[in-house]
């Protein structure tokens, strides 16, 4: 295991440092303050083993390089859908707000239609179980009604965060005054 190539050193000598295990170290060393001084500790790996870690480091590459390369194709989406906003007034820019929430509502509407129509169900039930059924029945709806909400902000995603982008665009280096203090747009977008 990797853990087993870890060994602590702690005997100082000079500026170098012996470990337990024979090897001479030098630098860098965490310092642990104690009672009787400092305790200078630094964790070695072989060699072979940190190879085989930047092995898979280049075979996989890094958790960093990973979620960049997952972004990329969303982020070529948000710029084509910039480029299609900048043709747009300020006021139809406007509108692209009302438009996304009209899309969310269209992707929900029959979801919450049979959940007002279960709710009511609900009020003229008489007995307990048909109470806990509908109850139950609306649970699966609300479940159902926040996936497709997801599902819908997912794919709204690059258009709205394209709509943000142009807004910063067309604010730069505009000013206003709030609560008597100027305040100057510099957001780069």
């Amino acid at each position: 295991m990797l853990l087993e190539a870890f060994h602590e050193c702690s005997n100082v000598d000079g500026k170098e440092l012996k470990c337990n295990r024979g090897k001479t170290h030098q630098g860098p060393f965490l310092a642990s303050a104690t009672k009787k001084g400092y305790i200078f500790k630094q964790f070695c790996i072989s060699r072979k083993r940190e190879q085989m870690l930047q092995f898979l480091r280049k075979l996989f590459g890094s958790k960093h390089e990973r979620d960049i390369k997952a972004l990329l194709p969303l982020v070529a989406e948000i710029n084509k859908h910039f480029e299609q906003l900048q043709g747009l007034t300020d006021e139809q820019l406007r509108a692209k707000t009302d438009e996304f929430r009209a899309r969310i509502k269209e992707a929900t509407r029959e979801i919450e239609e049979e959940i007002a129509a279960a709710k009511e169900e609900v009020r003229n039930a008489k007995t307990y179980d048909e109470r806990e059924a509908l109850y139950a029945r609306i649970d699966e709806l609300n479940k159902e009604l926040d996936a497709t909400i997801e599902s819908t902000l997912n794919e709204l995603l690059p258009e709205a965060f394209a709509v943000v982008k142009d807004a910063c665009r067309r604010l730069v280096g505009k000013s206003w005054e709030v609560a008597g203090n100027k305040v100057v747009w510099d957001m780069v977008p």
